[in-house]
């Protein structure tokens, strides 16, 4: 291509990602039934790249998803995860790891936090941010959109996966995160008993302010840990709690 707009046979136009309305009006070009309801969660997701927009839609198609509503977590769509995948080979060892890292943290993610995790320096750190930057992975402390979010966090090999995520509660616990969090993180480094404690902690203290329903999940997730573990006694207070919440009218009802 740099040789053909060399010779002069050829000229590269720079094209800007689609706006919100922008990808609106792509969807309603698609005739659809449907579509332009999903417009502004598809804009998120994509950031506006007008491939991975067409890709997105297919997919929902596909999978019978269009009518429905926004799934909670939704796969790369087929084409566009090698291109992704292309561009993440292109990284430098330390930028890929703080891309990880990121994919996994998610709202906690900070380069603190990232220095931290990977016991590596600030100005490591912060070059690797800005090769990230310059290959339209990142920008700031956040993905660019939704979609390379996914295709980052679904590449990671599992054993690395369950080491970051357990470097990712040792240092979070120390800097006083969420029990909910912590627990999430711990549950997926495969520390379970480390976990329970988490899962118990947030929903003591998420009681009065989540929604029952949250909670009593919270109690249920730890309950069916603890009968695991073969720790019945905690196992049925943790049972009776969850019972507890369920029985309470969601917040808001005045009951």
């Amino acid at each position: 291509m740099r040789r053909l707009e060399a010779a002069g046979v050829a000229r590269v136009v720079e094209v800007q990602p689609l706006g919100p309305e922008g990808v609106r009006t792509l969807l309603e070009g698609l005739e659809l039934p449907g579509v332009e309801r999903h417009a502004e969660r598809i804009a998120r997701y994509t950031g506006g790249n007008p491939l991975y927009v067409v890709e997105t839609v297919k997919h929902l198609v596909e999978q019978g998803l269009l009518e429905g509503e926004w799934p909670e977590r939704l796969p790369t769509p087929g084409r566009v995860a090698p291109l992704i995948q292309r561009r993440m080979e292109t990284l430098s060892p330390t930028a890929l790891r703080l891309a990880r890292v990121a994919a996994l943290a998610r709202t906690q993610f900070t380069y603190s936090l990232a220095s931290a995790v990977l016991e590596v320096g600030a100005l490591q750190v912060g070059e690797a941010a800005v090769e990230l930057e310059a290959a339209q992975v990142m920008v700031g402390e956040r993905f660019t959109h939704d979609l390379i979010h996914e295709a980052v966090a679904g590449a990671i090999p599992e054993p690395l996966r369950r080491m970051l995520h357990l470097r990712l509660a040792e240092v979070l616990e120390g800097r006083g995160a969420p029990p909910v969090v912590l627990a999430h993180h711990w549950f997926e480094a495969g520390e379970t008993q480390r976990a329970i404690p988490a899962l118990m902690r947030a929903a003591t203290e998420d009681e009065e302010v989540l929604q029952p329903g949250a909670t009593a999940d919270l109690y249920a997730r730890a309950a069916a840990l603890l009968t695991e573990a073969g720790r019945h006694d905690e196992a049925h207070q943790a049972r009776a709690r969850e019972a507890r919440c369920r029985q309470r009218p969601p917040l808001g009802t005045g009951g």
